[in-house]
């Protein structure tokens, strides 16, 4: 099973300390737990570790020492000074044995390949792509069918044979993981999750083999993935190996609806996935399907497609636009709001706008220029007065999350492959500038002057916000030549730590009136942009 890429990145770094938590000095300690260490035969001073996991939402600490009959232990405290677990050696192996053991009483496997659960139909699946965002970066995933791999496991008396799917993760176009996974069903339906093998890795080459496992060797507990009747409140583990890879599961709905590039699902089951490192995760898996929708912490990511032949793929992801854009600009001086769109590819012929809702926008060359293929797209959306239109209506219309961009190839008549993209569509808002020089309609030097405006910090909600830079645009008030796109004037991209400008003589004329406008632009690229006008003497 593919590791996700923020957890990937936390098993990597707690390799480099062999999985141990990273020590921590004793003033550095809350005072909780220091009371809570003391009081328990600790002594002041001492080392404790941090570890790389929590409990309900609260850093966990642990304190290794002896207790009164000469034993190791490690108090496992929380950051409040609760005393959550006295570890011995022995205690987290016979615990993962006796769970073990529960799950498996009374299991039978007479055909443990045929995976028929018709929320995880892994027999009837050749290939499912999914494709999102995941801690900022693009996110890609192609599970395929390997039948005619085999891995066997001996449960209790018997000897299981699994069905091998491949995991190939890829971020931003570069194969990150390549992972063997082993799955088998019991005769009532329920899923088994028996361990995977991993690849990890960089620039081409295998660099590890991080969070491989398997039953029987590296663990007494198998892993469900899936209960043979999903009901609300259900809970089981997908994995149960060590604290470092562990994942307890809940069902938390039945009846989901999960809008895709790959279509629309109804009746899908929603899983709660509590990872070993303290973030939460949901999977929707939809009838005769599977999962279409994963939502790591830091983004999501869904099913572009199912069932793709398996020999056209995988190792060949989509084609990506070189340039993809869907942002807010607010009008903070005529107080309207509209959606901005930009886009770059070497050329394509049609393309879909998909969004949490479903399709948003469908675009299609016609005729010669469907022939030849387009490439840049950029357009505006109407811009509604806020009186009009509030802001949070046009949020509810356009909600926030991942927007993907799907269609053709098509170059100078050659259709070519999937060409996409996927961005991160936010509601935050930058406040707009406070236009300082020139005031409005003020008179100024056609000799040059120096043009000024305020720092943006917030958001027009009031939170904190980054700007990453702002846009300086000024123009002639005077209808555009005919024969040009645009007016005369300039526009620049400046850095977020510069509020001024210097307008030389030779871009001014004399008697003249001119429109100009700052940007402020936030992280996510929505933008705010002020506006004024003055006129030269």
């Amino acid at each position: 099973m593919i590791r996700r890429i923020a957890i990937l990145l936390t098993i990597l770094l707690l390799c480099k300390t062999s999985f141990a938590g990273k020590p921590q000095k004793w003033d550095e300690l809350p005072k909780a737990v220091q009371e809570t260490v003391v009081a328990n035969g600790g002594k002041s001073g001492m080392t404790v570790d941090l570890e790389p996991k929590m409990i309900d939402g609260k850093k966990v600490y642990e304190a290794e020492l002896k207790d009164k009959d000469g034993r190791i232990i490690d108090l496992v405290i929380t950051e409040d000074g609760k005393l959550a677990e006295v570890k011995t050696d022995g205690n987290a192996d016979a615990e993962r044995e006796a769970r073990g053991a529960a799950v498996l009483k009374g299991v039978k496997f007479s055909n443990p390949r045929n995976i028929t659960n018709p929320y995880l139909p892994l027999s009837s699946t050749k290939l499912d792509v999914l494709e999102g965002m995941e801690d900022g970066e693009k996110f890609r995933v192609e599970r395929t069918a390997k039948p005619d791999m085999k891995k066997s496991f001996k449960i209790g008396d018997q000897m299981v044979e699994t069905l091998v799917f491949e995991d190939r993760a890829y971020e931003n176009g570069k194969l990150i993981e390549v992972a063997l996974d082993y799955f088998a069903q019991d005769d009532n339906g329920t899923v088994f999750y028996l361990g995977e093998d991993v690849d990890d890795y960089e620039n081409g080459k295998i660099v590890g083999h991080d969070g491989s496992w398997l039953y029987g060797k590296d663990t007494p507990a198998p892993g469900v993935i899936m209960g043979s009747k999903p009901t609300i409140g259900q809970k089981w583990r997908t994995e149960d190996v060590s604290d470092e890879i562990g994942e307890q599961n809940e069902v938390v709905a039945i009846a989901e609806t999960v809008k895709t590039p790959a279509g629309t699902y109804e009746n899908c089951v929603k899983v709660k996935e509590d990872l070993a490192d303290g973030t939460v995760e949901y999977k929707y898996y939809a009838p005769g399907v599977g999962v279409v929708r994963e939502q790591p912490h830091d983004g999501d990511v869904f099913l572009i497609s199912h069932n793709a032949d398996p020999a056209l793929s995988a190792a060949k992801p989509a084609i990506q636009f070189k340039e993809a854009k869907l942002i807010i600009e607010h009008n903070a001086t005529d107080h309207d709001t509209g959606i901005q769109c930009s886009l770059d590819s070497e050329g394509w012929d049609h393309l879909e706008l998909i969004g949490p809702d479903g399709v948003q926008l469908e675009f299609k060359g016609l005729g010669l220029m469907g022939e030849l293929g387009l490439t840049e797209l950029f357009f505006e959306s109407v811009e509604p007065a806020n009186s009009d239109k509030r802001i949070d209506e046009l949020f509810e219309d356009i909600p926030a999350g991942t927007y993907t961009f799907k269609g053709r190839e098509m170059i100078d008549g050659e259709k070519g492959g999937e060409i996409m993209a996927t961005v991160e569509f936010s509601h935050v808002i930058p406040e707009g500038p406070e236009l300082k020089y020139p005031t409005e309609n003020a008179i100024v030097s056609a000799d040059g002057f120096v043009a000024s405006w305020g720092k943006v910090t917030k958001s027009i909600s009031g939170d904190p916000v980054e700007i990453i830079g702002y846009q300086l645009i000024i123009e002639r008030d005077v209808a555009p030549n005919p024969r040009m796109i645009g007016k005369w004037g300039l526009s620049m991209y400046l850095p977020a730590s510069t509020t001024s400008m210097s307008i030389p003589r030779e871009f001014l004329q004399a008697a003249t009136k001119y429109n100009w406008e700052v940007l402020a632009i936030d992280k996510s690229g929505n933008q705010t942009l002020s506006s004024g006008a003055f006129r030269t003497k």
